[in-house]
């Protein structure tokens, strides 16, 4: 991405339904790093305060004016967020923590948001996701989400039998009349086990692809050389339109 930014115009700005995520995404990871610290005899204060963090993050300038819009709605959930779990009795075993194997010779990681152990010693692998409504389709879409199948498939290499599965810690934005309305939820994916299967072959085959682009010289100097997805739901996501859709509609 880096590489396509700087042969091309800034992107667009950043979405609010993006902004208001990663902003929570901050808050949730400083919470989890904060019970690790207790559940592991070390100083909390160590890490930052979640709602600090997050007046922090939201006045970044990447966080646009959006930042500043939202932040009070998104604290406000946060705390929500913490009443409707304050019972919750789980181990943290990581937080922001990038799993790493190796498929094809090559190094796979992913940075994974939460991992806990339940009361039972069963090891969940969590990631936080919002969205401002919860729909039956959603479980359907990321049980075939690469992201997903790569999390199982770190699960079962890193803990073995005491790996249960992936949870998605669904946050849903709401409101009721004046005031916030928000929902918790926590999702497991539908299994996908022939998808699972050809999960190395799927991420084997995308590196060969990549791999030939560059080798075939315009992909690695001209980056509108490569294949377009001309896809109704790439081009035009759950979150909008990609940041670089103009360009590929008009050329650059």
């Amino acid at each position: 991405a880096s590489v396509v930014r700087s042969a091309f115009d800034p992107p667009t700005p950043p979405k609010a339904p993006l902004v208001k995520g990663s902003i929570l995404h901050v808050g949730l990871a400083h919470r989890y790093a904060r019970m690790w610290a207790q559940q592991n005899g070390e100083d909390p204060e160590r890490f930052m305060g979640p709602v600090e963090a997050m007046r922090i993050v939201a006045a970044k300038p990447e966080s646009g004016d959006l930042g500043a819009q939202f932040i009070d709605e998104i604290v406000e959930t946060f705390h929500m967020y913490e009443a409707y779990y304050v019972a919750e009795r789980v181990k943290v075993l990581e937080v922001e923590q990038v799993f790493e194997c190796e498929i094809g010779g090559e190094p796979y990681t992913q940075r994974l948001d939460w991992v806990y152990e339940d009361p039972q010693g069963r090891v969940w692998l969590v990631d936080h996701k919002t969205t401002s409504k919860l729909e039956g389709k959603t479980n359907l879409g990321y049980a075939m989400s690469g992201q997903i199948l790569g999390m199982r498939h770190l699960g079962r290499l890193y803990y073995g039998e005491r790996f249960a599965g992936v949870k998605l810690n669904m946050i849903v934005w709401g409101r009721s009349g004046d005031g916030l309305d928000a929902k918790f939820t926590r999702v497991d994916p539908e299994p996908a086990p022939f998808a699972q299967s050809q999960f190395t072959n799927v991420v084997t085959f995308a590196r060969d692809r990549v791999r030939a682009l560059r080798e075939s010289g315009a992909g690695g100097v001209n980056p509108m050389a490569w294949p377009r997805a001309l896809s109704e739901t790439t081009c035009v996501g759950r979150y909008g339109a990609c940041e670089y859709y103009d360009h590929c509609k008009w050329g650059k």
